[in-house]
């Protein structure tokens, strides 16, 4: 089963922390969620990280401008979801000639 939250405005991160057992038991992402393009690449997902650790995430970043390409806005809103790490991945590529 995969469960997300979505953090939005002010957080009572007291009350979030236990609506949902999975934020103490297992890793978790945290990333924006607007609608920005490349938020890796930007620094905007927090990755494998503990609840505390999304906690000051989003803290140092809700409310906050952020610039995107020449747009500029605030960020109000925070997925926080289960890390499900991917395993290793292996690409094989079938050529066919005529």
């Amino acid at each position: 089963m995969h469960t997300s939250l979505v953090a939005e405005g002010h957080v009572n991160w007291f009350k979030l922390s236990h609506l949902v057992c999975f934020f103490y038991v297992q890793k978790l992402v945290v990333k924006p969620d607007q609608l920005i393009k490349r938020r890796g690449k930007l620094g905007l997902i927090k990755v494998n990280a503990d609840f505390p650790e999304v906690k000051s995430w989003v803290e140092e970043r809700m409310g906050k401008d952020q610039k995107v390409g020449r747009a500029t806005g605030k960020l109000r809103n925070f997925i926080i979801e289960p890390f499900i790490p991917h395993g290793e991945v292996r690409i094989i590529v079938y050529y066919f000639y005529r």
